[in-house]
């Protein structure tokens, strides 16, 4: 299963933090559980293999890329990720808004 998980103040880095330590767990039973994207409200951070979690917050200070909706939009259908899911920890009404565009792509929220 690939995530994207937009808004990572308090909630969604301790979301983050939580997959990270229990990816052992996860594996036991069998469960791949890929974090594919972090965004917050500068910057925009994906791999569509997994980001590297233990050094997810250095990488994201470091990301180039303006955090964009549309671009996720774009990776999933470009890279026909199948029903991908996207976290929303925002209070934010314009990431609300684009819920319809990620759904007509496949992605689960």
């Amino acid at each position: 299963m690939k995530c994207f998980v937009i808004g990572i103040g308090g909630v969604g880095g301790a979301l983050i933090e939580t997959i990270k330590r229990q990816q052992s767990w996860l594996k036991s039973k069998h469960i791949d559980l890929r974090v594919c994207g972090v965004a917050n409200s500068r910057a925009l951070l994906t791999n569509v293999h997994g980001l590297n979690l233990e050094h997810w917050r250095d990488e994201l200070a470091e990301a180039k890329e303006a955090f964009n909706l549309g671009r996720l939009i774009r990776l999933v259908k470009e890279y026909h990720l199948l029903n991908p899911v996207i976290v929303d920890c925002t209070s934010s009404q314009a990431v609300a808004d684009q819920y319809a565009d990620f759904l007509r792509e496949g992605s689960t929220w």
